[in-house]
Protein backbone atom coordinates (compact mmCIF):
# COMPACT_ATOMS: atom_id res chain seq x y z
CA UNK A 1 0.00 0.00 0.00
CA UNK A 2 1.41 3.35 -1.02
CA UNK A 3 0.99 6.15 1.52
CA UNK A 4 0.53 9.72 0.36
CA UNK A 5 2.52 11.82 2.83
CA UNK A 6 0.60 14.93 1.73
CA UNK A 7 -2.92 13.59 2.35
CA UNK A 8 -3.30 15.42 5.68
CA UNK A 9 -2.33 18.81 4.28
CA UNK A 10 -5.11 21.22 3.33
CA UNK A 11 -5.92 21.78 -0.30
CA UNK A 12 -3.81 24.87 -0.91
CA UNK A 13 -4.86 25.76 -4.45
CA UNK A 14 -7.49 24.02 -6.52
CA UNK A 15 -7.96 24.45 -10.23
CA UNK A 16 -7.98 22.36 -13.37
CA UNK A 17 -4.69 21.25 -14.86
CA UNK A 18 -6.11 21.49 -18.36
CA UNK A 19 -5.78 25.27 -18.44
CA UNK A 20 -4.31 27.04 -21.40
CA UNK A 21 -1.24 29.21 -20.83
CA UNK A 22 -3.33 32.40 -20.77
CA UNK A 23 -5.98 30.93 -18.46
CA UNK A 24 -3.28 29.61 -16.12
CA UNK A 25 -1.59 33.00 -15.95
CA UNK A 26 -4.93 34.74 -15.32
CA UNK A 27 -5.80 32.28 -12.54
CA UNK A 28 -2.37 32.65 -10.94
CA UNK A 29 -2.59 36.45 -11.15
CA UNK A 30 -6.03 36.38 -9.49
CA UNK A 31 -4.77 34.11 -6.70
CA UNK A 32 -1.80 36.38 -6.04
CA UNK A 33 -3.89 39.56 -6.26
CA UNK A 34 -6.27 38.25 -3.59
CA UNK A 35 -3.64 36.57 -1.41
CA UNK A 36 -2.66 37.76 2.05
CA UNK A 37 1.06 38.19 2.53
CA UNK A 38 2.42 36.27 5.51
CA UNK A 39 4.08 38.48 8.13
CA UNK A 40 7.73 38.31 7.09
CA UNK A 41 8.88 39.62 10.47
CA UNK A 42 7.95 36.29 12.04
CA UNK A 43 10.21 33.28 11.90
CA UNK A 44 8.92 30.30 9.87
CA UNK A 45 9.68 28.27 13.00
CA UNK A 46 7.00 30.13 15.00
CA UNK A 47 3.80 28.15 15.50
CA UNK A 48 1.64 30.98 14.12
CA UNK A 49 3.78 31.81 11.05
CA UNK A 50 0.92 30.66 8.81
CA UNK A 51 -2.33 32.04 10.26
CA UNK A 52 -5.02 29.46 11.02
CA UNK A 53 -7.69 31.27 8.99
CA UNK A 54 -9.72 29.05 6.69
CA UNK A 55 -10.61 30.07 3.16
CA UNK A 56 -7.78 32.54 2.55
CA UNK A 57 -4.82 32.18 0.24
CA UNK A 58 -1.50 33.09 1.83
CA UNK A 59 1.72 33.93 0.05
CA UNK A 60 5.26 34.32 1.27
CA UNK A 61 8.03 35.89 -0.76
CA UNK A 62 11.66 34.87 -0.43
CA UNK A 63 14.77 36.58 -1.74
CA UNK A 64 17.22 34.74 -3.94
CA UNK A 65 20.75 36.05 -3.56
CA UNK A 66 21.77 34.54 -6.92
CA UNK A 67 20.11 32.40 -9.63
CA UNK A 68 21.31 29.16 -8.05
CA UNK A 69 20.29 30.14 -4.50
CA UNK A 70 18.03 27.49 -2.99
CA UNK A 71 19.06 27.67 0.67
CA UNK A 72 16.19 29.90 1.81
CA UNK A 73 13.59 27.89 -0.07
CA UNK A 74 15.00 24.60 1.22
CA UNK A 75 14.96 25.88 4.81
CA UNK A 76 11.36 27.02 4.42
CA UNK A 77 10.36 23.73 2.78
CA UNK A 78 11.68 21.76 5.77
CA UNK A 79 9.53 23.66 8.29
CA UNK A 80 6.49 21.77 9.56
CA UNK A 81 3.66 24.32 9.48
CA UNK A 82 1.09 21.97 11.03
CA UNK A 83 -1.50 23.19 8.54
CA UNK A 84 -5.11 22.29 9.18
CA UNK A 85 -7.60 21.43 6.48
Amino acid sequence: MQVNKYENLPKLVSFSFSLTKDAYEAKLAALLRNASVIDHRKSPCEANFVPSIQGLVFVVFIKMEEPTDFKTWLHLAKVNFNLRS
